[in-house]
């Protein structure tokens, strides 16, 4: 029963993540040229067919990253000294990887 609950939650992932989700790359500021704060870039996220390869699409440029090489994938940290760049309502729906 579990496995059958597990399938009904991954397949409509998956099949969305084959497709394509649009997401918002943040880069942290000593990542960004100029900036004291971070930046939020709109970008596409999906997966190859073979679930293999995770492809990253920003202003015209796609990479790949293999999904071997993704160490984790953890909600933002709660950091009181930092201001969040999450608006509430996106706080149970993005991750940073």
């Amino acid at each position: 029963q579990q496995q059958a609950l597990l399938q009904r939650c991954m397949k409509p992932f998956l099949r969305g993540m084959i497709g394509g989700v649009l997401v918002q790359l943040r880069l942290d500021a000593e990542e960004t040229r100029g900036m004291s704060i971070g930046q939020n870039l709109p970008s596409m996220m999906s997966l190859t067919p073979d679930l293999g390869t995770l492809l990253v699409s920003v202003g015209g440029v796609q990479r790949e990253a293999p999904m071997s090489s993704v160490r984790w994938v953890r909600p933002p940290a709660d950091d009181a000294s930092q201001r969040s760049w999450f608006s509430p309502n996106e706080r149970n729906q993005m991750v940073v990887l």
